[in-house]
């Protein structure tokens, strides 16, 4: 069983090259790299060069945009099992094993959706605990772009990335690229949530400033495009939004404004992104 891992990398180095390094260690030793260099310079020529001595690797080029990248690398991707690593995540030694394993042991799982842990091996963010096959209602809390794992055919049946979401996307929905892929995918064939599969990935730190508030704003309005695109009905977008709503409340009652407007932009972000979506549709 062969493993294709299609990495995206922008602005980086160090980073890139924890990943990279992250692979010498696989006790899974049969898997390629497409690196997908959408740099305007050549920083990462001597990156590829030094691990392509190690493993297969595939350098490309491509414009700016996660989604775009993505799609640009599939049709080189030539293993069994694709994975969407980001630039900045690392495999811990025995994960394509452990992957090797349940997709052997379950031949129906088409894919496979881990978790991401930070660094000491806490859970990043909050996720579900027990295993569950991926369905439109309980696929939140089993989703993250690089903890994606899908067969080959189920790949090509699902097509490429939405390009209108994502990070770097020439829209507003700077997010939820992977909650649309996945669920795709999961429309298609088994796709199964197993909390035991994980990915490790910095803590994503957040100091409320006007710079992440937008960040946050603009991946809120992804995920609101996300759940008008697969039609969640308003009384299930409401249930999800109203812990945004919850936490801005109490950050505001204990004198954390900044904290509370972040809050708030994710709140609204995800209405303005679905609602943005409906109009369009009631125009038509």
């Amino acid at each position: 069983m062969k493993f294709s891992l299609i990495m995206a990398t922008l602005g980086r180095v160090e980073q890139p090259e924890v990943f990279l390094s992250s692979l010498q260690r696989q006790t899974w030793r049969d898997f390629e790299v497409v690196l997908v260099d959408q740099n305007p310079d050549a920083r990462l020529a001597p990156l590829a060069e030094r691990y392509s001595r190690c493993f297969p690797l595939i350098h490309l080029g491509s414009r700016p945009g996660l989604s775009r990248a993505r799609n640009a690398a599939l049709p080189y991707a030539s293993g069994d099992i694709i994975g969407f690593p980001d630039d900045d995540c690392w495999y811990p030694p025995d994960l394509l094993e452990r992957l090797h394993r349940l997709m052997e042991s379950r031949p129906e799982i088409q894919g496979v959706s881990g978790r991401a842990l930070a660094d000491g091996g806490r859970p990043r963010g909050r996720w579900a605990r027990r295993p569950a096959l991926i369905g439109k209602y309980n696929i939140f809390g089993r989703c993250i772009s690089f903890a994606i794992f899908l067969k080959r055919r189920l790949a090509e049946r699902v097509g490429p990335f939405d390009e209108t979401l994502g990070l770097g996307a020439s829209t507003p929905w700077l997010g939820a690229e992977d909650y649309d892929y996945l669920l795709r995918a999961a429309l298609l064939g088994p796709v199964l949530y197993q909390p035991d599969i994980s990915v490790y990935h910095g803590d994503l730190t957040s100091t409320f400033s006007s710079v992440d508030r937008q960040k946050r704003y603009g991946n809120a309005l992804g995920f609101g495009r996300f759940l008008a695109k697969h039609r969640y009905l308003f009384p299930f977008v409401a249930y999800y939004s109203a812990r945004y709503l919850i936490d801005a409340g109490i950050s505001l009652a204990l004198g954390n404004v900044a904290k509370a407007r972040y809050r708030w932009a994710a709140l609204i972000g995800n209405f303005e992104g679905w609602l943005g979506r409906s109009a369009m549709q009631n125009n038509h």
